[in-house]
């Protein structure tokens, strides 16, 4: 089957970008990226979300989804040591050439975002409701035109970010790793829960607290 287009248009528009999550007015620099849609059975479709997975709605080009990517979590408060520590890491990680995926939610993880766009790292980011009222930053939109983003959502149509849509993006974010990297997380934390459940599912998981020689 063919992928589907949704929709060329924003509806009701909101301006996303790595800097922010805030709303902000039209501009001049504003591009139409079409939204399509990936279900089971079409060309393209991840086999990790499975037969009966959910249908994910995207803008930009979906064979990043074919990437062997790394899932990049952050807890919402993050230490000095750790910001340190992920910054360094994200740096590094730039020469590699591999492909990230995440939320990109928290301040740490979207610092961290606005390195890998400077740095041309391909990036596939997941908000925790749909994407169709979002509109896309200038620098997101460089990125999605160069084949280095994607925009992907599980959401159709809802608009408020919740408990249960986040917990719901992490799944897929995790579902669609070959490898996740913890920025930080605060004892007892939701992402910590999120890395026993990870690890529980065969998934590695490497803690930068623990690992990164940057912190000792």
């Amino acid at each position: 089957m063919k992928i589907r287009p949704e929709s060329e248009g924003y509806g009701d528009r909101h301006y996303h970008g790595p800097d922010s999550g805030t709303r902000r007015a039209p501009d001049s620099s504003d591009r139409v990226i079409a939204i399509q849609r990936l279900a089971p059975g079409d060309t393209g479709y991840p086999p990790s979300l499975g037969a009966a997975g959910p249908a994910v709605y995207f803008r930009g080009d979906h064979r990043l989804l074919e990437r062997a990517l790394v899932g990049v979590f952050a807890s919402v408060k993050s230490s000095g040591k750790a910001i340190l520590g992920a910054l360094a890491w994200a740096r590094a990680f730039s020469a590699s050439g591999s492909a990230v995926i995440s939320g990109f939610h928290s301040p740490l993880e979207q610092e961290c975002l606005t390195i890998f766009l400077s740095r041309g790292v391909p990036v596939i980011a997941c908000p925790a409701r749909e994407i169709r009222s979002y509109r896309i930053a200038p620098t997101w939109a460089t990125a999605i035109e160069a084949g280095k983003m994607l925009l992907l959502s599980r959401f159709e149509s809802e608009r408020r970010i919740t408990r249960a849509t986040s917990d719901m993006r992490n799944d897929l974010v995790a579902r669609l790793s070959a490898s996740i990297v913890l920025l930080s997380l605060s004892e007892g934390g939701r992402i910590e829960k999120l890395a026993r459940d990870f690890e529980a599912n065969g998934i590695t998981v490497r803690r930068l607290l623990e690992q990164n020689s940057i912190l000792k």
